[in-house]
């Protein structure tokens, strides 16, 4: 099976081709059993795919050149990963980010690896930031197990 990589308009339907053994029963054994399939039916089909152990879903805007921002002790890291397909605006990732990795989801607007940053979430409300040279990032966890 694969997917034509169009989705109708209108209908929000996504043309898949499948290879089907003999859709007209030319040997005639399937007696009784289904219609013949006539090109270009519509049908109705059960597909299953593969179950992925080891993704997770992230935002796709993270996702630049192979590489998401992580905060670790302070510091950035951008770590490369495995991206399997983008699914409207996530991105699923099968390799490179690990259960309680720490994603950067604030924008960085120059990242470079290493660069200092401060947690939002540790931040007390009303005390500003200490060092105008660090940058202030919200993190999020990325969500594990999704297929």
């Amino acid at each position: 099976m694969r997917n034509e990589g169009v989705i109708d308009d209108d209908t929000r339907m996504s043309y898949l081709v499948a290879r089907v053994n003999d859709p007209y029963n030319l040997s005639g054994t399937q007696t009784g059993q289904r219609p013949d399939l006539a090109f270009g039916s519509f049908v109705v089909a059960r597909i299953e795919g593969r179950k992925l152990d080891a993704a997770a879903r992230i935002p796709r805007s993270l996702v630049k050149n192979n590489e998401v921002p992580v905060y670790h002790d302070g510091k950035l890291q951008l770590k490369p990963v495995t991206v399997l397909r983008h699914i409207d605006g996530e991105s699923v990732v099968t390799e490179g980010v690990a259960s309680g990795d720490l994603l950067v989801t604030t924008s960085l607007e120059y990242p470079v690896a290493g660069m200092a940053l401060e947690r939002f979430d540790q931040r007390v409300a009303d005390k500003p930031a200490t060092d105008p040279a660090v940058a202030p990032a919200a993190v999020d966890a990325p969500q594990q197990g999704e297929r």
